[in-house]
């Protein structure tokens, strides 16, 4: 990818994520998330199909990276030797998702507070 598409596109994901948490996924208007960005938008249907696929390209990364610490954390428990082994692997597992989750605040905000109407609203 082009440095200059690069730049485009962290712009585009940077209004976007803007307009996401002001007025949610539901009431956030891709007209004004391309004028904040600079650029048209079917330049965004380019990028990212459609709405969805843009609030998807900003905390899809994030969700996957979460669930990896999770099943992580969960199969150390499960397989570990004894009950006391398992409880400290589950409170660690709770440390690095709740460590990660502050580490990526902006995203999960999106998440939890944002994303009524999205594929993200039940997670």
């Amino acid at each position: 990818m082009r440095q200059e598409t690069v730049g485009v596109t962290e712009n585009l994901l940077k209004s976007a994520t803007e307009e996401f948490l002001e007025k949610g996924f539901m009431k956030a208007s891709l007209r004004n998330i391309s004028a904040k960005s600079g650029v048209s938008t079917n330049s965004i249907y380019t990028r990212f199909k459609d709405k969805e696929g843009l609030f998807s390209a900003i905390v899809k990364d994030t969700v996957d990276g979460l669930m990896a610490i999770y099943l992580d954390s969960t199969q150390k428990a499960t397989y570990s030797p004894n009950p006391s082994q398992a409880d400290q692997e589950g409170e660690e597992g709770m440390d690095l998702v709740l460590d990660y989750i502050y580490q990526h605040f902006i995203e999960f905000k999106l998440i939890f507070c944002c994303s009524t109407g999205s594929q993200y609203e039940h997670f």
